[in-house]
């Protein structure tokens, strides 16, 4: 159960996929924020590997934030490229 008025993050591959998904982000986008391939997020959602520590700190940052921010975010980083 989610706290009242708090983000909250579960770091399992079902709960990257909800958050992604909540956000209405992409895998590839997920990918550009956090500065890995569209595989590593793949292969977190899957299961088959999981975030380094340093990447596990971004998403709880990233989790704390709005879906206009996060796009926003996303925007910012995409015209960078």
């Amino acid at each position: 159960m989610r706290p009242k008025g708090k983000k909250f993050f579960d770091f399992s591959p079902g709960q990257i996929k909800s958050w992604r998904a909540e956000l209405g982000i992409s895998q590839r986008d997920l990918a550009i924020l956090l500065n890995v391939t569209p595989w590593a997020i793949i292969s977190w959602e899957k299961g088959r590997s999981k975030p380094r520590k340093d990447k596990i700190a971004r998403l709880a940052e990233l989790a704390k934030k709005g879906k206009e921010e996060i796009q926003k975010m996303l925007s910012e980083k995409i015209a960078k490229e």
